[in-house]
C-alpha cells in the first residue's frame, strides 16, 4: 500500500475532518482514507457521463460500444460487443 503526503491544507479543512472522524469514532486518517477511497471509485453516473463522452466523439466512437463499454463498467462483466456474444 502507498502513503501519501499533502502539504499545505488550510487548517479549517483538517478540523473538519478530525471532528467527522471523532464523531464517527474512528482516526483522522481512518476519515481521510474513507473518503479518498469513496471517491476514487466510479459511481453509475460517472460511468454514464464517460459513455455519452465517448458518443460525442464519433465517427471513432459507435453507440454500440459506448453501450457496451457501459454495461461492462456498471456489472463489472467483460465487455461484449454486439454480435460477439
Amino acid at each position: 500500500m502507498g502513503q501519501v503526503l499533502i502539504r499545505n491544507l488550510d487548517d479549517d479543512v483538517i478540523e473538519t475532518y478530525r471532528l467527522r472522524a471523532k464523531r464517527k469514532r474512528h482516526s483522522l486518517e481512518q476519515e481521510l482514507r474513507t473518503v479518498l477511497t469513496e471517491h476514487a471509485i466510479p459511481s453509475g453516473t460517472d460511468l454514464e457521463a464517460e459513455a455519452e463522452s465517448l458518443r460525442g466523439q464519433a465517427p471513432m466512437v459507435n453507440d454500440a460500444l459506448a453501450d457496451a463499454m457501459l454495461e461492462a463498467g456498471i456489472s463489472g462483466g467483460s465487455l461484449a460487443l454486439p454480435g460477439n456474444r
